[in-house]
């Protein structure tokens, strides 16, 4: 990882940010900041040593802990004990992601990966999955809905069978289908185990595919705030995920103050698409420097 410590080298103004930034989140709510190594999947490959890299970074910048992004759950269990032996040793908390669907066809074979892989990391400890659109063009229909509600509830037991959490994030279907031809993400969460959370994105809301007003989000986010496991602190404008932190239709200052009966919120920030990992670790700098200054 040569072109990751380079790259963070040019960083090195990050964790005078982040200590700054920090000390106003931690006013109301307490806010644990981190970050998605998704930002970078695109240019780093997923390995022992880039995880441990990210590791590192977080510990020198300040970051109070990180989303350990590995799609396919490709890590074995032995490098996720080395990974969380370092992080443990730094001071750094990790909530280990994999990618999958509820509805994907290889759901349960990323998933049983995951869950074993979750459990060896200190920090939320919940088992990530998608809920992501199937045939339908806004939301779910009825078969995919009750399939996805059967699914949920199964992975729920799995996991804590396990020891850990099971959260579902708000990926790219309706916020709200309730008296429409489909089903939302609202209909989801009323349906599953109120012991399933949510993990929100704080842009998904905004670039699904249909129209979301800052009202209706922020109802949202207040009828679920207790059951929101972590955060996805990414903008959005124009139905577009940003690729740096630049605002939102929601204010982040609002969405935290929705959260303030949260102790602690667990915030990782998350771009949209970047054309670099140099990019990336810029957008870092800007990202926590707008974050203070909104």
């Amino acid at each position: 990882m040569k072109n990751l410590r380079n790259a963070g080298w040019r960083c090195a103004l990050l964790i005078v940010t982040l200590t700054v930034g920090c000390a106003q989140f931690h006013q109301e709510p307490e806010v644990r900041l981190g970050f998605t190594t998704q930002n970078f999947i695109g240019h780093i490959p997923v390995s022992l040593e880039t995880a441990k890299d990210f590791v590192g970074y977080a510990h020198e910048h300040g970051f109070a802990w990180i989303e350990l992004r590995d799609p396919d759950a490709s890590l074995t269990v032995d490098e996720c004990l080395e990974i969380s032996a370092l992080a443990r040793g730094l001071g750094i908390e990790i909530n280990y992601s994999a990618q999958r669907g509820l509805l994907a066809e290889d759901f349960w074979t990323v998933f049983e990966r995951a869950v074993v892989n979750t459990t060896l990391f200190d920090g939320p400890r919940t088992v990530r999955v998608l809920a992501l659109r199937g045939e339908g063009e806004k939301g779910w229909t009825e078969a995919e809905f009750q399939r996805m509600v059967r699914i949920a509830q199964d992975a729920l037991r799995r996991a804590t069978a396990h020891g850990v959490g099971l959260t579902v994030e708000h990926a790219d279907a309706a916020l709200d289908g309730r008296g429409q031809p489909y089903y939302g993400m609202v209909e989801l969460l009323d349906a599953i185990d109120p012991a399933i959370t949510l993990q929100l994105d704080t842009a998904n809301i905004f670039t699904g595919p249909v129209e979301v007003t800052p009202a209706e989000a922020e109802a949202f986010i207040r009828e679920f705030a207790h059951r929101i496991s972590y955060l996805h602190v990414k903008s959005a404008r124009d139905g577009q995920a940003l690729p740096v932190l630049d605002g939102n239709p929601l204010e982040f200052k609002k969405i935290f103050s929705l959260l303030a009966d949260q102790a602690p919120v667990y915030a990782a920030i998350e771009f949209g698409p970047n054309a670099s990992a140099e990019m990336v670790y810029e957008h870092l700098r800007v990202s926590l420097d707008n974050l203070k200054n909104k």
